[in-house]
């Protein structure tokens, strides 16, 4: 039993690339979690339900029936009116919405929505107000009255244009101004990605400030770029200004900072893109249970690395 019980940790740990009490946590967990789903059972068996007398059930029922009876929701809502007439939505008052079967909480939304919105122009305001529902809105539409608002007709005086005196000389000859021409920018020249800055990539047209801080911060973050397409990966960077700086930049320099995988803590290692934290701290337990890695066949063992992670990971790794 003791064998077995070893073989399980051995294996949680060298699958998940937990340490021994990681592991051990991980054990206590499962196991309460699966006491959790039998406890209902358990409980439903050892421990009868109370059930209620047939007195008991019949003098409930007297109760119930003795309550009043109590509207639906949908009378709550909006009541039926015994006789509709025409109204101005615009001057209806309080005890005319509810002889036309307008609930209180619909008479507080229309009386609301007036005031604040200054008067009803259009008999769809009403029809969305909160609590209106389409059937009570199809009964009292044939007798809402929009009158129209009254147009002005306050003629205004003709707009007079004021006259200035002229001050050009019209028998003088007026010769435009021979200066230097502006000179034409410099056509831009492809650049070093892994060299450039923030004001050398801004002169990429689609290339603001914010996308050149992103740039450069992901470039310190890799280490350096290992192939020009990584520049798609940058965070919020837009398909239209992937598209406008590739043809300015090109890889002079490769990966200028290295990861030292034999030596690097879990911080270091989860600080780097391409690795998670849970990745990470696999690399550190797996090392420290199997020794230094060797090369990449021996990184390819952590379980928890995929072939996709550790193939992006490996440029920046040295053993």
């Amino acid at each position: 039993m003791k064998k077995y019980w070893f073989n399980i940790r051995y294996g949680i740990r060298d699958y998940f690339g937990f340490s021994q009490k990681e592991s051990n946590g991980f054990l206590v967990l499962a196991g309460l979690m699966g006491l959790s789903l039998f406890l209902p059972l358990l409980f439903t068996a050892f421990v009868p339900l109370a059930r209620l007398s047939p007195a008991s059930v019949r003098q409930l029922d007297k109760i119930l029936a003795s309550l009043p009876p109590t509207e639906s929701l949908a009378a709550q809502v909006a009541k039926p009116a015994e006789a509709l007439f025409a109204f101005d939505p615009n001057q209806v008052g309080e005890v005319e919405l509810t002889q036309l079967g307008f609930s209180a909480s619909l008479r507080r939304s229309f009386l609301r929505y007036r005031e604040k919105a200054g008067g009803f122009k259009r008999k769809t305001q009403i029809e969305k107000l909160y609590g209106m529902t389409p059937a009570f809105y199809e009964q009292i539409a044939p007798y809402i009255v929009l009158a129209e608002a009254s147009r002005s007709t306050k003629k205004y005086p003709p707009r007079q244009t004021k006259k200035y005196p002229e001050t050009r000389d019209k028998d003088k000859k007026y010769e435009p101004k021979l200066g230097a021409a502006k000179p034409k920018p410099a056509p831009l020249a492809p650049f070093d990605i892994n060299r450039a800055d923030t004001t050398q990539l801004i002169l990429v047209r689609g290339i603001g400030p914010a996308y050149a801080r992103r740039i450069v911060n992901y470039r310190e973050k890799l280490g350096g770029f290992a192939q020009i397409e990584q520049v798609r990966e940058v965070y919020g960077l837009s398909p239209e200004a992937i598209e406008a700086l590739l043809p300015y930049v090109k890889l002079e320099t490769g990966i200028y900072r290295s990861i030292p995988v034999n030596t690097a803590d879990e911080a270091i290692l989860a600080a780097h893109p391409y690795l998670s934290r849970n990745q990470a701290r696999a690399i550190v337990n797996y090392r420290q249970q199997h020794g230094p890695f060797g090369g990449a066949e021996d990184l390819a063992k952590v379980k928890i690395l995929d072939a996709k992670t550790l193939a992006r990971f490996l440029p920046y790794c040295f053993f």
